[in-house]
């Protein structure tokens, strides 16, 4: 008997602190199953582009090139492909900066 893995689950925690105290310093995505990443993308409020990762193999610390962004809400969007199911991966979200 041939047992197929669950669909993709994207696992996110709603906030994060980056102040370098070893506790929530990064945002981070969790992803189980087979998929490819197309895209991993965070915007401010006001539509621009904060963080864009590829395949999702770095985590966001808080900042803008080097420059630290204010405390406050930001979109996250991932966009992948289900590898084993054979169908689109969208997800989005909203991040809490934390200062």
């Amino acid at each position: 008997m041939v047992v197929a893995p669950p669909e993709a689950r994207v696992y996110v925690l709603n906030g994060f602190t980056p102040n370098n105290d070893g506790l929530n310093d990064l945002f981070k995505i969790k992803i189980v199953g087979e998929v490819n990443i197309h895209h991993f993308r965070i915007y401010s409020r006001w539509g621009q582009l904060v963080y864009d990762d590829p395949n999702l193999s770095h985590y966001w610390n808080g900042k803008l090139k080097s420059t630290e962004l204010p405390a406050g809400v930001y979109i996250w969007l991932l966009d992948g492909f289900d590898t084993y199911f054979k169908k689109p991966l969208n997800h989005k979200g909203l991040i809490t900066l934390v200062k």
